[in-house]
């Protein structure tokens, strides 16, 4: 990869189908074909920090994610209250639904933070089954990133490619060179 030395991101070894149906079917939500694609290449990133993004997760860590979630909005009452407009402080552009969480978003990345980006199969009316919106730990879905994992892949690699993004020695990580960090 372009701007970043090769033994300084460790992609993961590819999954197989019978890994994802697993995957699938313990959780109940299908991948798109995009990102079961991608992930029968590289099981998510083991080692190597993508800017605010944290870790792009392997299939363990999205299904650890995901139950981390379900479990919070079960305790709020099984998703009723943890899901009502009024509890959820976000403000998502067109195409996310204006709720905290739902089963049918996959959390891709983890910041260590509590804020993720997620495949979303349970758009509004607006958007489209599939597309990535970042959320936050704090205000839920904040915006949609890409109508599809492939193309948000694709504007990853595109940024690398480009050289909009780097990686830093000093944090051991892709850092956006547009960023202010200080």
């Amino acid at each position: 990869m372009t701007n970043v030395p090769a033994d300084q991101i460790h992609f993961g070894s590819g999954a197989t189908d019978e890994d994802i149906d697993a995957f699938e079917k313990r959780l109940g939500v299908c991948v798109s074909p995009e990102m079961r694609e991608s992930y029968k290449i590289h099981n998510g990133v083991a080692w190597c920090g993508l800017l605010d993004l944290g870790q792009l997760l392997d299939l363990i860590g999205i299904e650890k994610e995901y139950l981390f979630f379900k479990s919070c909005c079960e305790r709020l009452g099984n998703g009723e209250n943890a899901n009502r407009a009024t509890f959820c402080r976000c403000k998502p552009g067109d195409g996310v639904k204006r709720i905290l969480w739902s089963p049918l978003r996959l959390p891709l990345t983890d910041n260590q933070s509590g804020d993720h980006y997620m495949l979303d199969q349970d758009p509004d009316e607006n958007g489209i089954k599939g597309q990535i919106i970042y959320y936050d730990h704090e205000t839920g879905p904040e915006s949609l990133e890409a109508p599809s994992f492939g193309a948000w892949v694709a504007s990853m690699v595109g940024k690398l490619e480009k050289g909009k993004w780097y990686f830093d020695d000093e944090y051991e990580r892709v850092m956006d060179r547009d960023k202010d960090y200080s």
